[in-house]
């Protein structure tokens, strides 16, 4: 597996929705989006393809997937809907949030292109890119949420499938200048979440990747969400 491939599969996203109603609540996960639902028009496919397009669009001094940039959570973000997102597998982060916004959680999800951390560049039909993708994602094990403490049952059930998309990147990725790529696939587990309220939440993440047979990488992410007024 790539090395970028490896980190851009390790990123972590947590979406939540923009309102509560019991019959978009998943049996057993009150608050969860089915993954057979839509929100805000878009199927859970089309927000990881968003995801995927708001990680590769914003340049690393900007991006909030990186630690040390908690403060430019903002940045880049859709209405009503925010992506949360870590580039490394292991982390403690603090996150403030408005009321009323969605967090998108992406779980674990792998991004895969023809261009992107290729050299040479490959000419892999989509079909082929979506079996890599899926090979990636299928090394993902022991799969565990928990948001403020309670188990998130059957996390298998919300994995999904992006649209093919296309990508602007800000910065120059594994030599390949900025610019537009494609055609780009995704594959992952996510969670799309109504709002939570205001106040403190943790959001846990745990699993692993399996590289070989004898090694394996631990994921263990933790989320402290502060909810507050949005400012005036």
């Amino acid at each position: 597996m790539r090395a970028t491939r490896f980190v851009r599969g390790l990123s972590l996203t947590f979406v939540l929705a923009m309102f509560v109603a019991s019959a978009f609540a998943a049996p057993g996960n009150p608050g969860i989006i089915p993954p057979n639902a839509h929100f805000h028009g878009m199927t859970y496919g089309e927000w990881q393809a968003a995801a995927m397009q708001w990680i590769l669009g914003l340049p690393a001094a900007d991006n909030p997937i990186f630690e040390g940039n908690e403060d430019k959570i903002a940045n880049g973000q859709p209405n009503h809907v925010w992506f949360l997102a870590n580039a490394a597998p292991v982390v403690n982060r603090h996150f403030t949030i408005p009321t009323g916004t969605g967090l998108y959680a992406v779980i674990n999800v792998v991004e895969w292109d023809n261009q992107i951390c290729v050299d040479p560049d490959t000419n892999y039909t989509v079909p082929q890119l979506r079996d890599l993708a899926k090979s990636a994602v299928d090394a993902f094990t022991d799969i565990a949420v928990q948001v403020d403490g309670v188990s998130v049952e059957n996390v298998a059930a919300y994995r999904t499938t992006s649209p093919v998309f296309f990508s602007t990147t800000a910065d120059q990725i594994c030599e390949a200048p900025p610019g537009t790529y494609g055609p780009m696939v995704a594959d992952g587990y996510a969670l799309l979440l109504a709002p939570l309220s205001a106040g403190e939440h943790l959001i846990h993440i745990s699993g692993a990747v399996v590289i070989d047979p004898s090694t394996s990488i631990d994921v263990d992410v933790t989320w402290h969400i502060t909810v507050a007024p949005h400012r005036k």
